[in-house]
């Protein structure tokens, strides 16, 4: 398998004591049956997939970032940048679950997505109220919210990224 490290696979056979009779009404509960478990140990190399993953979903967030950094009179520009994060991640993430097996759950990358696009949308939320101010004639105050509003969408965002990954690895 392409891109994964198969180890030395084992096999084990032991005595397992099940209190069931699985339907047989001659036998006694109780019985003892012998189970064979055998383990492939796979591994994916992790840096591979962080470089393959992780990377690009961060520079997308990182140029979704750069909305602070337009000024709030240019509501069109801003407003681009952020609905073309949304459409790259959206292009990305459609791309990547393409060759997963479609599953009933959620895995690491779907909840980093997710975050990602809260990400995006509350900066698109941010780009709003600050142009808003701006057209108000405050616009010293809104590059100010601006500049703050970068830091603490970043801040989060970065601190939900580690706890997902965090609590998917663990």
């Amino acid at each position: 398998m392409p891109g994964y490290d198969i180890d030395e696979p084992t096999i084990t056979v032991e005595d397992v004591r099940y209190s069931s009779n699985f339907g047989e009404l001659s036998s006694r509960a109780d019985d003892i049956y012998s189970r064979v478990t055998i383990a492939i140990p796979v591994t994916h190399p992790i840096l591979a997939t962080s470089v393959k993953v992780l990377l690009p979903l961060i520079l997308v967030v990182a140029t979704a970032s750069l909305i602070f950094h337009v000024p709030p009179t240019l509501i069109e520009a801003r407003i681009g940048l952020g609905i073309t994060a949304l459409l790259t991640l959206v292009a990305m993430q459609w791309s990547a679950m393409s060759d997963l097996p479609d599953g009933g759950y959620l895995v690491m990358l779907d909840v980093l997505y997710i975050a990602s696009f809260m990400f995006v949308l509350t900066t698109l939320i941010q780009t709003l109220a600050t142009s808003w101010k701006a057209r108000e004639g405050d616009e010293a105050g809104a590059i100010r919210l601006d500049e703050r509003m970068m830091v603490i969408d970043l801040a989060v965002f970065v601190s939900v990224s580690a706890i997902i990954t965090w609590s998917f690895l663990k």
